[in-house]
């Protein structure tokens, strides 16, 4: 029997019909019964089972019907472009156009509801989006249980997925709830960590983020006994986050040894770093791991999952320095880096902007700095890290497979990227691609990986037209990535129509 067309799949989602019915005309008892009308009877049944229909169970009831909607369906263009997506083009761009439509309160139209669950069911590599049941209306749920293949999909909207569902649809419920009651999803947290395995606990404390209360406390600091080393990073990160935490002065009694700020008799300070010179069994505690990928670098890594727990603030007003005195004395002190990736990991961790500043001003001016990491940066505002990064682009600055420090951050500011951003990274792209590589130069790789971001950046919608027409301007002149150019430039047009969409009046269902 050949494929269903989605036309057929379609008709069960547009009449919500119920399952006790079987859809289409049935099939005739007589005797007579052509083959011909027997084969078509036999793909309407195969269409109606696979769109949710179920044959009836003897009971002599079925399930009501769906329940009305209460959230417009997205525009016409919105549903062209999702029909688009679902076929799998664009489709890198379907979860973030969930999300959007999610936050304009639309949902998808019921036509394309068995694509939609069809879709999600088929991305076996990723979990569904997790916006998705957020955009599938009264319908989209209804209909996805009566299909045994999609019924997963939205099982989180059922308490039972909590209590019996296997660790990602716990985490999917988990997830929904704290997005729309985060005071009842601490409380079923806290109910139900000590009574689950310690793999699960890892599981679920996986993605908490946000700020963390003191109610937190009495839930999360039991995770510190567990036997299992991820609950109990996972639970110090959490703990170490609450205003005056009792863990995190635990931890700088054990680490503040290591670093001693003295006066020398010159007058000058000298910082003098110390690595731990044998594992604290108590470190495992608060999530330490005795493990280092390299043989006989343990010393330095424990003493960096230390730093990494305390705020950075506390070492200025301790020593009562500012940031960047005390990273410039760091640069002259042996181990001074794996001093600095404490930092750089406790600033992230605790999103001390003052620090994160510090961390970056010194990696675009110091040598010594080039390889401190850049994740400080994401504690910056785009426009903030904007202001810092751009004065240290040089005049004609070219993309370099051995990223310069420039580099290194200029392409990593949040989006959406400030217009002066957007600017300079283009100009960048055009002074890459009018140069011409020298035998030990290798662009290739830092230009395609470029123009993928251009495709894909977040901007304000008013400058997609300025990038399309760069883009145009560099198909023109290079030919040697014309293939990836134009490539880019149908997602940018693409993108362009989704945000368009978004703006569009509501459309009917049918």
């Amino acid at each position: 029997m050949s494929t269903p067309t989605w036309s057929q799949l379609r008709e069960l989602a547009l009449a919500g019909l119920r399952p006790g019915a079987m859809p289409g005309r049935p099939l005739s008892e007589s005797a007579d019964t052509s083959a011909h009308e027997l084969l078509l009877s036999a793909g309407r049944l195969v269409h109606a089972e696979q769109a949710g229909w179920q044959p009836g169970r003897g009971t002599g009831t079925s399930p009501s019907a769906a329940p009305p909607e209460t959230l417009p369906a997205v525009g016409a263009l919105g549903q062209q472009l999702l029909e688009t997506m679902l076929q799998g083009h664009f489709d890198y761009y379907l979860d973030d156009y969930y999300a959007q439509l999610a936050a304009r309160g639309l949902r998808v139209p019921h036509r394309l509801l068995p694509a939609v669950l069809a879709h999600a069911t088929r991305t076996t590599y990723r979990e569904p989006a997790e916006y998705l049941l957020e955009v599938l209306g009264e319908r989209g749920p209804w209909l996805a249980r009566l299909q045994p293949a999609w019924r997963p999909l939205v099982a989180v909207h059922d308490e039972a997925s909590w209590t019996h569902g296997p660790p990602a649809q716990r985490r999917r419920f988990l997830q929904t709830l704290r997005r729309k009651n985060p005071g009842q999803a601490r409380a079923l947290l806290a109910a139900t960590l000590p009574q689950v395995s310690p793999g699960l606990q890892a599981e679920l404390l996986q993605d908490l983020q946000g700020p963390v209360e003191p109610a937190d406390e009495p839930w999360l600091t039991p995770c510190l006994a567990s036997p299992d080393p991820r609950v109990r990073q996972r639970a110090a990160n959490l703990l170490v986050r609450l205003p005056g935490s009792t863990l995190v002065e635990r931890v700088w009694a054990w680490t503040q040894p290591f670093l001693l700020l003295s006066t020398l008799p010159s007058g000058d300070q000298e910082l003098r770093v110390t690595l731990p010179p044998h594992w604290n069994p108590d470190w495992a505690e608060v999530g330490l791991v005795y493990e280092s990928y390299a043989p006989g670098r343990e010393p330095a890594r424990w003493l960096r999952q230390l730093l990494a727990l305390i705020p950075p603030q506390r070492w200025s007003t301790h020593w009562q320095l500012p940031p960047t005195a005390l990273l410039a004395l760091t640069l002259t002190t042996a181990n001074g880096p794996v001093v600095v990736e404490g930092w750089a990991e406790a600033t992230y961790q605790h999103q001390q902007q003052e620090w994160a500043t510090a961390i970056i001003e010194s990696k675009l001016t110091q040598p010594a700095a080039a390889e401190w990491s850049i994740m400080p940066l994401f504690c910056l505002t785009p426009p903030q890290a904007a202001a810092l990064i751009l004065p240290h682009v040089p005049a004609g600055a070219r993309l370099s497979k051995k990223e310069a420090p420039w580099q290194q951050t200029l392409l990593y500011i949040r989006q959406p990227w400030p217009r002066a951003v957007l600017r300079r990274v283009l100009q960048v792209l055009a002074d890459t691609l009018v140069h011409v590589p020298g035998q030990e130069e290798d662009t290739f790789t830092p230009i395609r990986m470029l123009i993928i971001d251009l495709s894909r950046v977040k901007v304000d919608e008013a400058l997609y037209e300025e990038v399309e027409q760069r883009f145009e301007g560099f198909l023109s002149m290079f030919n040697e990535h014309h293939a990836m150019l134009e490539s880019a430039l149908k997602m940018l047009r693409f993108k362009r129509q989704l945000q368009r969409s978004l703006r569009a009046p509501p459309a009917p269902d049918a």
